[in-house]
C-alpha cells in the first residue's frame, strides 16, 4: 500500500493526488479536467534500455491486448490503433503507448503507462521515444499528446523531449456522464510587453 501510495505522489504531485481524491468522490457529481495538448517536433534520439526490447504491435494480437490491459483500457476500443510496447527479460509488458494512424504527417499519442515495478527508470520516457523514432519512420513528422495538468511525471517526461504545448482543455464533468469542453489555443509566439 505504501509502494502505490509512493508512486501516486510521484506521479502526480500535491495537487495531482488531492485532485483524484476529488475525483472519487465529491467529482461523482461535478469534476473539471484541465488538459494540454503539446506538440513533439520528430524524430527524436532513441536508445534501448538495457534489459527490455520493443516491438509495434497491432490489433488482435496477444501483445496489444497485454499493453490495453496494462492502459487500463478496453483492447476492442482501440482496434484502429498499434501499440508500442517495452518487453522485460520476462517476456512481459511492461511500458505501452498507443496511436492512431498518422494522418497528416501527425502522430496522435493515445495513452501512456509504465508497470508499477519498472517505474523510476525512464521507461516511460523511452517508450515515447521508441514510438517517435516509429512514426517518424512512417512519415510522421510530429507528434501530439493530451496531458492531465494533475499528471506531473507525464508533463515532466513530454517537457524533456522537448514538447510545445498548442492548445488547453477546461472539462466539465456531470455526474460521470456528461462531459462539457471548451478549447483555448495557446500562443507559441513571443510577447511584446
Amino acid at each position: 500500500m505504501f509502494d502505490r501510495a509512493r508512486d501516486l505522489w510521484a506521479r502526480y504531485g500535491a495537487a495531482g493526488v488531492a485532485a483524484r481524491i476529488w475525483s472519487r468522490t465529491f467529482g461523482l457529481i461535478v469534476d473539471v479536467d484541465l488538459t494540454t495538448t503539446v506538440r513533439v517536433p520528430l524524430p527524436v534520439s532513441f536508445s534501448p534500455l538495457p534489459g527490455y526490447r520493443y516491438e509495434r504491435v497491432v490489433a488482435g494480437t496477444p501483445r496489444f491486448v497485454e499493453a490495453a490491459v496494462l492502459l487500463h483500457v478496453d483492447p476492442r476500443e482501440r482496434l484502429r490503433q498499434e501499440a508500442y510496447v517495452a518487453i522485460a527479460a520476462d517476456d512481459s509488458v511492461v511500458a505501452c503507448t498507443f496511436n492512431d494512424p498518422v494522418s497528416e504527417q501527425i502522430a496522435h499519442g493515445r495513452g501512456t503507462n509504465v508497470a508499477l515495478d519498472h517505474r523510476g527508470r525512464s521507461l516511460g520516457g523511452n517508450i515515447i521515444r521508441y514510438f517517435a523514432q516509429e512514426v517518424a519512420r512512417q512519415g510522421a513528422r510530429e507528434a501530439r499528446f493530451h496531458v492531465v495538468s494533475t499528471n506531473h511525471s507525464s508533463r515532466l517526461m513530454l517537457q524533456k523531449l522537448g514538447a510545445q504545448p498548442i492548445e488547453r482543455w477546461i472539462f466539465v464533468i456531470l455526474f460521470r456522464r456528461f462531459r462539457f469542453g471548451h478549447r483555448f489555443n495557446v500562443s507559441t509566439s513571443p510577447r511584446n510587453d
